[in-house]
């Protein structure tokens, strides 16, 4: 009786540091070559962690969360980046003035932005998709959540996240930034 309880415990044990702690992920794709290769497996650390830039996270696809992705970090909440349509990107860190119509502001919490229909194609998905909210245009007019509005404030941090190798990686560039309530972890080891 006592080692079914050790094993049931040690079990149990293992189970709650996998589902809080720690886990190990395998890297599908060759889009963060050459710092991990095809097929690596890699230890995350999933609580008591801070998205910081160039760290490497794990996170949840954002059009699909059944979808896991390993990527780094580039770009942090207030930063403000520009891709061309060819998928050329430029970050600066926390420019909140001026800045050309090309170019967003990635949300941070509590962040009020203005929504015009300049940014709308880039905030409509994150306000919808991450923030269970709703934009709608009638008659010229924006509304989000049912109400005439100019402004969001967001819910949550934002981060854009790239593949070390970028002619082979899908990421923020296609997909968006993406939002803390999908960030799985860090990538330790």
């Amino acid at each position: 009786m006592k080692y079914i309880v050790r094993i049931i415990f040690v079990f149990a044990t293992a189970m709650l540091i996998k589902l809080f702690c720690l886990d190990i992920y395998c890297v599908p794709t060759a889009s963060m070559q050459p710092t991990i290769k095809i097929d690596d497996k890699i230890l995350v650390q999933k609580c008591l962690f801070t998205p910081q830039k160039e760290s490497v996270l794990a996170f949840r696809l954002p059009q699909n969360p059944d979808e896991l992705y390993i990527k780094r970090c580039k770009g942090m909440p207030l930063d403000t980046v520009w891709i061309d349509a060819n998928r050329n990107y430029q970050i600066q860190k926390n420019v909140m003035q001026g800045i050309d119509n090309a170019f967003f502001i990635i949300p941070k919490k509590g962040l009020k932005v203005k929504i015009d229909f300049k940014n709308i194609t880039f905030y409509k998905p994150l306000i919808e998709r991450d923030e269970d909210g709703q934009i709608g245009v009638i008659g010229g007019q924006l509304y989000i959540n049912g109400i005439v509005a100019q402004e969001y404030t967001f819910q949550q941090n934002y981060y854009f996240m790239l593949g070390d190798n970028p002619n082979s990686s899908v990421d923020s560039r296609t997909f968006g930034v993406v939002g803390e309530g999908l960030m799985l972890g860090k990538m330790i080891f």
